[in-house]
């Protein structure tokens, strides 16, 4: 039966309950199923996520609706996952009909005698005689019913050897109908599970649905390609290798951990990643700037799922809070950490949400991280120190781990990040990109992420599938401000691109703060693209013009 509110968000203190029955043995199957595959607590988790319609556009609904499209080959009964997709004998027929319920018998084969039936199935295995017995054994009324003629087409089928599509074609029916209705109940109500444990509908066993015995598999499934789709939209730096180790270090350990590093690099980029990555296992929490603690419970309580009100008070959140996590044990990811640290103080304010943070979370043995850049959060944490002369060390000793990210990036990860945003653009002109924004010394990752947005929309303005080089300079005027747009140096040949070094690209950097280095780029004659067409393109020759070697020209033949 379909759920006619089975959009509505799913609600995390009814899966912290579950968690907290299945973790009391109130439900047995649970509890082992649990144990078997500790994963599955990450499925239930992943599910109140995608129910969140901004998580998931469409919310549970669109979400399920997806999942079967993507999973029509794991769709099916127990049996018909044992035999595999073939031509069934009529022994294998059987197996599956005896597994349906009394309606999707009844749809399948439009009659209640199994045995004529089954004698349709077995066309396409063995040479049955008599095909028109069962046909004959309908009434007249019958044959003239609009309902018989959609049995006899489902028959034909039969007779065409298409058994295992009419059961497959049955039990996809039945998901689109119902699946949205049984992930609803699997995370909100304590005795239904994951797995088939008997031939009922699973509201009775408590079980996987008839039609879709693997749903645990398939969500799995969908999880792990989702997380390797969602890594590939993001360069593998040094800032992200570090930010990821040590996201999961805290997952895995259950502690916290703090991680520190200039804004220029990627950082935020990469732990909203693994975030997005792991909606399962942990959640980013955008840390207001006040002193209040119900603002940062609110923000909390948001990057749970958790329904806030208007009248919804600090001391409410605060219990329900700890509840959802105290069951869920989800990662708590604190964005722009330093904002813990209360905004205006006197030497008598109370760190109240240092002190929630380390009773509820950090004392509660739940992993957390704290990401910040080093000169915001020293200079708040000195500040407030000075003032109120509170003891850091009783927060800050419980870190296991407080991680110095890189300063600066190498040449090969400046391309890496370039290649992301730049998926199909020809060498020359990465490396003419990579050169032009490192020599701001700004923000390299959010000013490329810029540039490329907008040579992608100067390109589809014109009618183009790929951006030009006129697309991706006039980005470059865009984004990068008129006093930071470095002049590309002349080259000792016509075929290099910038190779005398910005400022930025000669220095080392080596113990400063947000110093990049790379080495000079160069383009050879092999990787020459033409000019005017699309950068996967080749065939022109890029040069400096006579008049103004500074400015990057382009001649048409080598």
């Amino acid at each position: 039966m379909s759920d006619t509110n089975s959009n509505r968000p799913i609600s995390p203190e009814a899966v912290a309950s579950k968690l907290a029955a299945a973790r009391n043995f109130e439900h047995p199957q649970i509890t082992e199923e649990i144990t078997a595959e500790p994963r599955l607590v990450e499925v239930l988790l992943f599910l109140l996520h995608v129910s969140q319609p901004e998580n998931y556009a469409g919310g549970l609904r669109k979400f399920t609706a997806d999942l079967i499209a993507d999973s029509l080959d794991l769709i099916g009964t127990a049996a018909m996952r044992k035999i595999g997709e073939r031509k069934l004998t009529r022994e294998q027929a059987a197996e599956i009909y005896n597994e349906l319920p009394g309606k999707a018998k009844e749809a399948v084969g439009g009659h209640d005698d199994a045995d004529a039936l089954l004698d349709f199935l077995l066309i396409g295995a063995e040479e049955w005689e008599e095909p028109e017995r069962f046909h004959r054994s309908l009434t007249a009324r019958e044959r003239h019913e609009a309902a018989h003629r959609e049995r006899e087409a489902s028959l034909k089928k039969l007779l065409a050897g298409a058994a295992w599509s009419l059961f497959h074609d049955e039990c996809v029916g039945r998901a689109r109908e119902n699946l949205s209705t049984y992930l609803r109940n699997l995370c909100e109500l304590g005795p239904v599970g994951f797995h088939r444990v008997c031939n009922l509908e699973y509201r009775n066993s408590g079980g996987a649905p008839w039609y879709f015995v693997e749903v645990a598999l398939a969500l799995l499934r969908w999880i792990d390609r989702r997380k390797v789709e969602i890594a590939a939209t993001i360069a593998e730096t040094e800032i992200t290798k570090h930010v990821f180790k040590w996201l999961g270090k805290a997952r895995s350990t259950s502690r916290a951990v703090m991680i520190s590093g200039n804004s220029r690099f990627g950082k935020t980029e990469a732990l909203r990643t693994w975030c997005a990555m792991n909606p399962g296992l942990a959640r980013l929490v955008n840390t207001p700037a006040s002193n209040s603690e119900g603002e940062l419970l609110r923000e909390v309580a948001k990057a749970l799922g958790m329904e806030i009100t208007p009248t919804s008070t600090a001391s409410r959140l605060r219990d329900r809070i700890d509840y959802v996590l105290s069951h869920t044990r989800l990662m708590l990811v604190f964005d722009e950490a330093h904002m813990i640290f209360p905004l205006n103080f006197s030497r008598n304010t109370a760190p109240a949400r240092l002190n929630w943070v380390r009773r509820s979370v950090m004392d509660a043995g739940l992993p957390c991280a704290f990401v910040a850049t080093p000169q915001s959060y020293d200079s708040a944490q000195k500040r407030y120190v000075k003032t109120t002369g509170y003891s850091i060390a009783q927060f800050s000793e419980r870190f296991l781990k407080t991680v110095e990210l890189p300063d600066e990036l190498s040449r090969e990860d400046l391309l890496a990040v370039a290649r992301i945003h730049f998926p199909k653009i020809a060498e020359p002109y990465l490396h003419y990109v990579v050169e032009k924004t490192v020599a701001t010394e700004r923000n390299y990752v959010s000013d490329l992420e810029k540039i490329a947005t907008l040579a992608r929309d100067n390109a589809q303005e014109s009618g183009r599938a790929l951006p030009t080089l006129e697309d991706i300079k006039s980005a470059l005027e865009d984004v990068l401000p008129p006093a930071a747009r470095p002049a590309l140096a002349p080259a000792t040949t016509g075929d290099e691109i910038g190779s005398g070094e910005s400022p930025a690209l000669q220095r080392s950097g080596r113990g400063r703060a947000g110093a990049v280095q790379a080495p000079r780029i160069a383009v050879s004659r092999a990787m020459q693209p033409a000019p005017d067409a699309a950068l996967a393109g080749a065939g022109g020759r890029i040069t400096f013009g006579a008049e103004n070697p500074a400015e990057l020209t382009h001649t048409d033949g080598d």
